[in-house]
């Protein structure tokens, strides 16, 4: 009976959710990592967010060029255009960390891939294709804001060679199916995520259900 219930509730949310992935939900987040390597801000903590970010705008008043764009601001928009404020607190705020992580590794010193803007101006990330950014169209709700603001101080290691690394992170649609079930070792995948909300887990819980061998770090434990 459960089995069928929860399909049953795929069926529905993807008929819902048709609008709102042509608007960006899983679009997002999976680029090849860097090979230009250098760095465009020179960020290089690895406990504590950086306080900006650097994004390309490919539509808006700034079309062409980068903008200085706080990196809770930036978070908090890309996770409005990601994943809708319906879904289960739980998973909004795994969510919040794979982007706030994904746009982190990205203006890290040593993970610069490279870009620049019209003017010849170092970005980190695009408006488009690194999670939408697009603040004159689209904002964010309550419930998003607030998945973002509760885990701000936590991140993801993967155990590699005998050591917890910091790692690059990225988020998909995936398919309506359960809890995990696609889980590739380091995207979220959106749809089986709801999944893992409505079956209870925790957003710590649900984030190592999709990082293999993944740890959570606060960096108040460093302070």
């Amino acid at each position: 009976m459960r089995q069928a219930r929860r399909f049953h509730i795929s069926r529905r949310l993807a008929a819902l959710l048709f609008s709102v992935t042509m608007l960006g939900v899983g679009t997002a987040a999976s680029p090849a990592p860097a090979s230009a390597s250098g760095s465009c801000q020179g960020y290089a903590n690895y406990v504590t967010p950086p306080s900006y970010i650097y994004v390309l705008r490919q539509s808006g008043p700034n079309k062409g060029y980068r903008e200085k764009v706080p990196m809770r601001k930036w978070t908090k928009h890309v996770v409005g255009t990601q994943m809708p404020g319906y879904y289960p607190r739980e998973a909004l705020r795994a969510q919040a960390v794979f982007v706030k992580q994904y746009g982190w590794y990205y203006a890290m010193k040593g993970h610069w891939r490279g870009g620049r803007d019209a003017a010849g101006m170092c970005y980190d990330v695009k408006d488009a294709g690194d999670g939408w950014y697009v603040p004159e169209k689209r904002g964010y709700t309550t419930s998003q804001s607030q998945a973002v603001d509760a885990t701000w101080n936590w991140s993801i290691r993967k155990l590699r060679q005998d050591r917890w690394k910091f790692i690059l992170t990225g988020y998909r649609s995936g398919a309506f199916v359960q809890c995990g079930v696609d889980s590739d070792g380091w995207h979220l995948m959106q749809h089986s995520a709801y999944d893992c909300g409505r079956d209870g887990l925790n957003w710590k819980q649900i984030i190592l259900r999709y990082v293999s061998e993944g740890r959570m770090v606060n960096r108040l434990e460093f302070d």
